[in-house]
């Protein structure tokens, strides 16, 4: 074969691997990075007990929140979207017009809503006479958005949903956050960008340590392809979301910011989480050096956002236990 016969072998498979791959890395950004719609629930179809469980649990922390006074929220993110969250006044608890209120901002996972997930603990908060505030992240419920940035840019949006709740619940008010999965991520990215010293703590449960290493181990149990395939896919995804969306996937990952992380932090992780693996939960947490106070709760058998149904009395107590180093209890 002559050289210039080479040449052009060489060349047109490199065209066409480097357009293959950018059309998977194309897919990859739209199946994964725009508004989800909710999963439709087939009547009387049960996933597991778990589920059960935690729809129950959902259903009667919805009936005790709208007995609440609950006011619904606007507010503007720096980049022009209108986010919505309830803010839940604690009715039930008599307060010293004097004493300081205590809030639990309450942060979803991908593809979910506030009412829909972190609901499921308005009971313990309020019998803890904390107020709520049940955020429906960007391009997720009630809230605007094209594209989720899996807390790079949702980190922004905290801070200024924190800004609100000392808004209303005045400057003295002292602030916990509580995530789960994605929702996680963005309260611990949230803090480490900083936030007013009102913030006292976080929960983080079952979260990502870093979003691209999640999405390569989910996108290799669904398609079953070698993880060094999807490793260039995603790499040729990377400049895509600089391109088109405007932020690098290195800033939605918690672990490369854990060396920043200083307020008292409960991790829960299940031990069967099928989506955010074990690993990840655990590697966070050692990373997470600096910090004054720090706990790990791993939930036999718990699948993802599982570990409360499983385990609700050990992650009661572990926040109890949070609550009382941030001076909360």
């Amino acid at each position: 074969m002559k050289k210039r016969d080479l040449g052009i072998l060489i060349g047109g498979t490199l065209i066409g691997m480097s357009t293959v791959m950018t059309g998977a890395a194309g897919w990859v950004l739209k199946n994964n990075f725009t508004r989800r719609k909710p999963k439709a629930e087939k009547p009387g179809q049960i996933e597991s007990m778990d589920a059960m469980h935690m729809d129950y649990l959902r259903r009667k922390n919805i009936a005790r929140v709208q007995k609440q006074e609950t006011e619904e929220l606007d507010i503007m993110s720096e980049d022009g979207l209108v986010l919505h969250a309830h803010y839940v006044h604690n009715k039930e608890v008599k307060r010293d017009p004097a004493e300081s209120v205590n809030v639990v901002l309450l942060s979803h996972g991908y593809g979910g809503s506030g009412y829909r997930d972190l609901v499921v603990f308005a009971d313990y908060y309020l019998d803890k006479g904390f107020d709520l505030l049940i955020i429906d992240q960007r391009t997720h419920g009630r809230s605007e958005g094209s594209f989720i940035t899996f807390g790079a840019r949702e980190q922004n949006d905290i801070s200024r949903w924190v800004g609100k709740i000392i808004e209303i619940a005045g400057s003295d008010c002292r602030i916990l956050l509580h995530g789960w999965s994605m929702g996680a991520a963005t309260i611990y990215l949230a803090v480490v960008n900083g936030l007013p010293d009102n913030v006292k703590g976080l929960v983080y449960d079952c979260g990502y340590a870093v979003a691209e290493a999640q999405m390569l181990d989910t996108a290799h149990k669904f398609s079953k392809l070698p993880k060094s395939i999807l490793w260039y896919v995603m790499q040729f995804a990377k400049p895509l979301c600089r391109l088109f969306l405007g932020f690098d996937m290195n800033e939605a990952a918690p672990f490369f910011a854990a060396d920043e992380m200083m307020l008292p932090i409960f991790f829960v992780h299940g031990a069967e989480d099928s989506c955010v693996p074990l690993w990840m939960g655990r590697s966070l947490y050692r990373a997470t050096l600096h910090t004054p106070y720090r706990k790990m709760l791993i939930v036999p058998g718990a699948d993802h956002t599982y570990s409360y149904v499983r385990d609700k009395k050990g992650y009661e107590q572990g926040i109890s236990a949070l609550l009382e180093k941030c001076g909360m209890n």
